[in-house]
Protein backbone atom coordinates (compact mmCIF):
# COMPACT_ATOMS: atom_id res chain seq x y z
CA UNK A 1 0.00 0.00 0.00
CA UNK A 2 1.64 3.37 -1.12
CA UNK A 3 1.85 6.35 0.94
CA UNK A 4 -1.40 7.73 -0.74
CA UNK A 5 -3.54 5.18 -0.02
CA UNK A 6 -2.41 4.88 3.43
CA UNK A 7 -3.29 8.48 3.89
CA UNK A 8 -6.72 7.64 2.15
CA UNK A 9 -7.27 4.88 4.05
CA UNK A 10 -6.96 6.59 7.73
CA UNK A 11 -9.04 9.40 6.68
CA UNK A 12 -11.80 7.19 5.95
CA UNK A 13 -10.95 5.73 9.36
CA UNK A 14 -11.35 8.65 11.25
CA UNK A 15 -14.67 10.09 9.15
CA UNK A 16 -16.06 6.79 10.18
CA UNK A 17 -14.92 7.11 13.52
CA UNK A 18 -16.48 10.45 13.84
CA UNK A 19 -19.78 9.23 12.70
CA UNK A 20 -20.05 6.43 14.87
CA UNK A 21 -18.81 8.20 17.83
CA UNK A 22 -20.44 11.71 17.44
CA UNK A 23 -23.54 11.56 19.04
CA UNK A 24 -21.99 9.40 22.01
CA UNK A 25 -19.50 12.77 22.28
CA UNK A 26 -22.37 15.13 23.28
CA UNK A 27 -23.33 15.42 26.47
CA UNK A 28 -26.70 13.78 27.47
CA UNK A 29 -28.86 15.59 29.52
CA UNK A 30 -28.47 14.62 33.28
CA UNK A 31 -30.64 15.70 36.21
CA UNK A 32 -28.65 15.45 39.61
CA UNK A 33 -31.77 17.37 41.66
CA UNK A 34 -34.76 19.65 41.94
CA UNK A 35 -34.23 22.72 44.21
CA UNK A 36 -37.68 24.29 45.73
CA UNK A 37 -37.93 27.82 45.22
CA UNK A 38 -41.16 28.15 46.86
CA UNK A 39 -44.28 26.20 47.94
CA UNK A 40 -47.60 26.70 49.19
CA UNK A 41 -50.62 28.75 47.67
CA UNK A 42 -51.21 30.44 45.03
CA UNK A 43 -52.92 32.44 42.55
CA UNK A 44 -53.11 32.19 39.18
CA UNK A 45 -54.87 33.35 35.66
CA UNK A 46 -56.30 30.27 34.39
CA UNK A 47 -55.74 31.67 30.65
CA UNK A 48 -52.87 29.55 30.42
CA UNK A 49 -51.88 26.82 27.54
CA UNK A 50 -54.18 24.31 28.02
CA UNK A 51 -52.71 20.67 27.33
CA UNK A 52 -54.71 17.42 26.90
CA UNK A 53 -53.51 14.61 29.52
CA UNK A 54 -55.23 11.42 29.75
CA UNK A 55 -54.15 11.16 33.73
CA UNK A 56 -54.90 14.13 34.62
CA UNK A 57 -58.46 14.85 36.58
CA UNK A 58 -60.30 16.38 33.86
CA UNK A 59 -58.38 15.50 31.07
CA UNK A 60 -56.33 18.54 30.70
CA UNK A 61 -53.65 20.66 32.26
CA UNK A 62 -53.38 24.27 32.22
CA UNK A 63 -49.75 25.76 32.22
CA UNK A 64 -50.89 29.48 33.77
CA UNK A 65 -48.84 32.66 32.13
CA UNK A 66 -49.65 34.84 35.65
CA UNK A 67 -49.28 33.73 39.17
CA UNK A 68 -48.25 34.64 42.54
CA UNK A 69 -47.79 32.51 45.83
CA UNK A 70 -50.18 33.60 48.73
CA UNK A 71 -48.06 34.59 52.01
CA UNK A 72 -50.27 32.85 54.21
CA UNK A 73 -51.68 29.79 53.75
CA UNK A 74 -55.51 30.26 53.51
CA UNK A 75 -57.62 30.22 56.41
CA UNK A 76 -60.88 29.21 55.02
CA UNK A 77 -61.99 26.06 53.50
CA UNK A 78 -60.81 25.76 49.81
CA UNK A 79 -62.63 26.97 46.87
CA UNK A 80 -63.25 27.28 43.56
CA UNK A 81 -59.85 29.05 42.63
CA UNK A 82 -57.68 27.55 45.40
CA UNK A 83 -54.36 26.15 43.73
CA UNK A 84 -50.79 24.87 45.71
CA UNK A 85 -47.83 23.39 44.89
CA UNK A 86 -44.07 24.07 44.32
CA UNK A 87 -41.81 26.08 42.02
CA UNK A 88 -38.26 24.54 41.29
CA UNK A 89 -35.10 24.96 40.06
CA UNK A 90 -34.00 21.83 37.83
CA UNK A 91 -30.29 21.49 39.09
CA UNK A 92 -27.76 19.80 36.06
CA UNK A 93 -26.10 19.33 33.10
CA UNK A 94 -25.90 20.61 30.34
CA UNK A 95 -27.59 23.52 31.22
CA UNK A 96 -30.61 24.16 28.98
CA UNK A 97 -31.03 20.75 27.86
CA UNK A 98 -34.62 19.56 28.09
CA UNK A 99 -35.69 17.29 30.78
CA UNK A 100 -39.12 15.54 30.96
CA UNK A 101 -40.47 15.10 34.34
CA UNK A 102 -44.30 13.05 35.21
CA UNK A 103 -46.23 15.27 38.06
CA UNK A 104 -48.37 12.54 39.92
CA UNK A 105 -50.75 13.63 42.93
CA UNK A 106 -51.93 11.68 44.90
CA UNK A 107 -55.54 12.51 45.79
CA UNK A 108 -57.16 12.23 49.59
CA UNK A 109 -60.24 9.20 49.81
CA UNK A 110 -62.48 8.95 48.26
CA UNK A 111 -61.14 10.49 45.42
CA UNK A 112 -62.58 12.76 42.53
CA UNK A 113 -65.05 11.44 40.34
CA UNK A 114 -65.79 13.89 37.02
CA UNK A 115 -69.78 14.24 36.81
CA UNK A 116 -69.26 14.29 33.10
CA UNK A 117 -67.21 11.54 32.62
CA UNK A 118 -67.88 9.46 35.43
CA UNK A 119 -64.60 8.58 35.96
CA UNK A 120 -62.81 8.26 39.22
CA UNK A 121 -59.52 9.59 40.63
CA UNK A 122 -57.23 8.72 42.86
CA UNK A 123 -54.30 10.43 41.59
CA UNK A 124 -53.83 12.85 38.76
CA UNK A 125 -50.62 12.53 36.77
CA UNK A 126 -49.44 14.73 33.88
CA UNK A 127 -46.06 14.38 31.81
CA UNK A 128 -44.49 17.83 31.31
CA UNK A 129 -40.81 19.13 29.86
CA UNK A 130 -38.25 21.89 31.00
CA UNK A 131 -35.18 22.79 30.53
CA UNK A 132 -32.42 22.00 33.19
CA UNK A 133 -31.14 25.53 34.92
CA UNK A 134 -34.77 26.95 34.85
CA UNK A 135 -37.55 27.48 37.46
CA UNK A 136 -40.69 25.43 37.03
CA UNK A 137 -44.25 25.70 38.77
CA UNK A 138 -45.77 22.52 39.29
CA UNK A 139 -49.29 22.99 40.82
CA UNK A 140 -53.36 21.78 41.41
CA UNK A 141 -55.78 23.95 40.80
CA UNK A 142 -59.23 23.32 41.63
CA UNK A 143 -61.11 24.75 38.26
CA UNK A 144 -64.68 22.79 39.23
CA UNK A 145 -65.96 22.82 42.92
CA UNK A 146 -66.28 18.16 42.52
CA UNK A 147 -62.36 18.64 42.48
CA UNK A 148 -62.66 19.47 45.89
CA UNK A 149 -61.36 16.94 48.40
CA UNK A 150 -60.27 17.66 51.74
CA UNK A 151 -57.51 16.11 53.26
CA UNK A 152 -53.73 15.44 52.54
CA UNK A 153 -52.89 15.81 48.95
CA UNK A 154 -49.09 14.26 48.23
CA UNK A 155 -47.40 15.92 45.18
CA UNK A 156 -44.77 13.88 43.45
CA UNK A 157 -42.37 15.09 40.32
CA UNK A 158 -40.12 12.19 39.10
CA UNK A 159 -37.57 11.81 36.58
CA UNK A 160 -37.63 8.37 34.68
CA UNK A 161 -37.90 5.96 38.06
CA UNK A 162 -36.54 8.37 39.96
CA UNK A 163 -38.61 10.45 42.74
CA UNK A 164 -36.82 13.78 42.79
CA UNK A 165 -39.71 15.26 44.83
CA UNK A 166 -42.67 15.08 47.34
CA UNK A 167 -44.79 17.65 49.14
CA UNK A 168 -48.07 17.58 51.05
CA UNK A 169 -50.87 19.82 50.96
CA UNK A 170 -53.58 19.86 53.73
CA UNK A 171 -56.32 21.36 52.12
CA UNK A 172 -59.34 21.84 54.58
Amino acid sequence: MNTIDRRICAASFLIALVALTGPSLAQAPRVERLEVIRAGFFVYDPAGARNDQPDAVGGIVIRPTEMRFLAETPAVTASKGTSFGVRFLVVGEPRGADATFRSVWKIPPPGITDPRSGKSYRESAAEFTTQIGTAYLDGYGFNESWEIIKGTWIQQIWHGDRMLLERSFVIR
